[in-house]
């Protein structure tokens, strides 16, 4: 090719929309008006992805009747951080936009997927009870009750 050539590109059709869906297993820690935090359980993608047709965390909320901050990506609604499907442990989803954004900011490019860092949305204070390990088997889960989980308490 050279400058100049004209260049031909066929996109691919556009994904449907999710269709929000119940997911089983997923249950909500605690909830308030801008966050919603979610112990997520393996099988659930984040968000959903291309080639992903399994449930999502977006899609079960949303099915569940919450309504999540609309900043970002359409197909990521509400969410700064994410767990791969096959992890289960701890995500906080946002929903109010104010939210979106402070845990935006509390979730450093660099450090989303190592840990659950300090973040305040009005009142809401979320901290970290440690930090993940990485071991040669792979991540070790946030899950809820274990020395790892993420706690949620009024300010």
């Amino acid at each position: 090719m050279l400058a100049g050539d004209p260049l031909q590109v066929t996109l691919p059709p556009p994904r449907p929309a999710e269709t929000p869906r119940v997911v089983e297993g997923l249950v909500i820690l605690y909830e308030d008006d801008d966050i919603v935090v979610i112990d997520k359980p393996r099988g659930v993608a984040a968000h959903p992805t291309p080639g992903w047709s399994g449930p999502t965390v977006t899609g079960g909320l949303t099915a569940a009747g919450h309504t999540l901050a609309t900043s970002g990506a359409a197909e990521r609604q509400g969410i700064v951080h994410r767990l791969d499907a096959n992890t289960t442990g701890v995500m906080v989803v946002a929903k109010s936009e104010r939210a979106y954004s402070a845990l935006k900011r509390a979730f450093p490019r660099a450090h989303r997927g190592q840990a659950l860092p300090r973040a305040r949305a009005g009142a809401t204070r979320i901290r970290c009870a440690a930090r993940w390990t990485r071991r040669s088997a792979g991540t070790r889960p946030v899950t809820a009750g274990s020395p790892w989980s993420a706690t949620a308490a009024r300010a």
